[in-house]
């Protein structure tokens, strides 16, 4: 359609030139419309290899940079083409763009992704041995030891198989690859035909379980899941093991679970993310948890021999 329309301009181009004309043309005069009949029919032979990629485009800029965060950081960079990543604790990801796609290559982590719109120009996210495929639309992917999960956030994606090798860090060298690849798993197993994930839903891949599950969920409990953008932890309902795990990625502080009844507790709360004395005295007042303090980086978590006495009753 575009070619058509730039061709569309030859005729009253011509046809103001043929309207300067009296019947006895000069020589000069063919020669300049042939001259602008030349410079259309160059436009439109530019536009069509730029079209179909037969020639470089410039206004389509590649790069390849490598962002990282420190446990405890979250970062928000804006890539050349305007779209906005957003790196949650400990994580690393590899932008390579070229012209025919945009490729991130999530190594650990978490990262949100606001895709500028490209709909010639794919969006894709590999992480372990499957890829993300979008175009402008704004999704979460997570990359932790035993799990890969992708949230939706707006617009649709594609989730499938990554097509050939992983060349994780190629770009990088040793220093980055000895701080991201250990963490890469591959999902065996899960072999599956690409499946279309939507807004408001989130997809689930765990290794240890060799399963995957696809969840909807309400606008709050996606506010809950997304709410480390914002420096918030916001639990509602949640396993205690699961809390400890999750405020664990943003401190060095380790959490120790002594009794496996703690396990069973159901926690519901909201904390700034990498501050866990707060959560340690909720524990304390609120749940019967002894919370013992081993030098600087350790904590033994227990249940008080009250708690205990009213369970065994």
């Amino acid at each position: 359609m575009e070619l058509n329309a730039l061709a569309e301009l030859a005729s009253p181009i011509l046809d103001a030139a043929d309207s300067q004309t009296t019947t006895n043309r000069s020589n000069r005069f063919l020669l300049t419309t042939k001259r602008v009949a030349a410079i259309v029919a160059s436009v439109l032979l530019i536009a069509f290899l730029v079209q179909f990629g037969l020639i470089y485009d410039s206004s389509v800029r590649t790069e390849q940079q490598l962002f990282a965060t420190s446990v405890g950081e979250q970062r928000e960079v804006e890539l050349s083409d305007g779209t906005i990543v957003t790196l949650n604790t400990n994580s690393q990801l590899e932008v390579d763009y070229d012209r025919s796609e945009r490729t991130i290559r999530m190594n650990r982590g978490e990262a949100i992704f606001e895709v500028a719109s490209g709909r010639n120009w794919p969006f894709v996210v590999r992480a372990a041995d499957l890829q993300v495929r979008a175009v402008g639309t704004a999704f979460a992917v997570r990359l932790l030891d035993d799990e890969f999960s992708v949230t939706v956030i707006e617009g649709q994606v594609e989730v499938a198989e990554s097509s050939g090798p992983q060349d994780h860090l190629s770009q990088f060298g040793s220093d980055s690859e000895a701080m991201g690849q250990s963490q890469i798993r591959e999902y065996r197993g899960t072999k599956f035909k690409p499946l279309s994930v939507g807004s408001g839903q989130i997809l689930i891949f765990s290794s240890s379980e060799d399963s995957r599950l696809l969840v909807n969920k309400s606008a709050r409990d996606l506010q809950r899941e997304l709410s480390w953008q914002h420096g918030l932890h916001d639990f509602s309902d949640v396993p205690l093991e699961e809390v400890i795990s999750e405020i664990g990625r943003y401190s060095s502080l380790s959490i120790e679970l002594e009794d496996p009844k703690l396990r069973e507790i159901r926690f519901g709360g909201v904390f700034r993310t990498g501050e866990t004395k707060p959560l340690l005295d909720a524990l304390e007042a609120s749940y019967g948890v002894d919370v013992e303090y081993v030098g600087t980086n350790k904590v033994r978590l227990r249940l008080t021999a009250e708690k205990q006495s009213e369970n065994q009753n």
